[in-house]
């Protein structure tokens, strides 16, 4: 009688697996069974929807990898040459004569700049600069 019921459970596994995929089994089946047995949908329904989830959880994924529309905004802006800003008071007078007593700072993040490497990009933020036709040397 035992072998008899092991034959049939695993017949019934089997089928399941079969229709359900291979990491299907009859716990997973029995579990299911539980969820939706009050709900109004068909099983090829809620395989489908079951399914669609799959598809869009993983796309989902993809996007979120890249990023969210927001900071994809904040890269792309922060591409557009800006640039820096001087903020050096103007009644110190030390900023006339001593390069190192200048503040400017990123026009993004306020982050102080280096005057003497004018770099590309702000270090802090990534904000690309234009020194160009912009006297901050006075």
């Amino acid at each position: 009688m035992i072998e008899k019921d092991i034959s049939q459970y695993l017949s019934l596994e089997q089928r399941a697996r079969n229709l359900f995929g291979e990491n299907y089994d009859l716990e997973n089946c029995v579990e299911e069974l539980r969820q939706y047995r009050n709900t109004t949908l068909s099983p090829e329904q809620v395989r489908t929807l079951q399914k669609r989830f799959l598809d869009v959880s993983l796309r989902l994924d993809e996007y979120m990898a890249i990023g969210t529309p927001e900071e994809w905004r904040e890269a792309v802006t922060k591409q557009i040459s800006r640039h820096p800003v001087d903020k050096t008071k103007p009644d110190s007078g030390y900023g006339n004569y001593y390069e190192n007593a200048r503040v400017i700072v990123c026009p993004n993040c306020n982050g102080r700049l280096k005057l003497k490497s004018k770099g590309k990009y702000c270090d802090k933020c990534g904000q690309k600069l234009s020194w160009e036709n912009h006297d901050v040397t006075k």
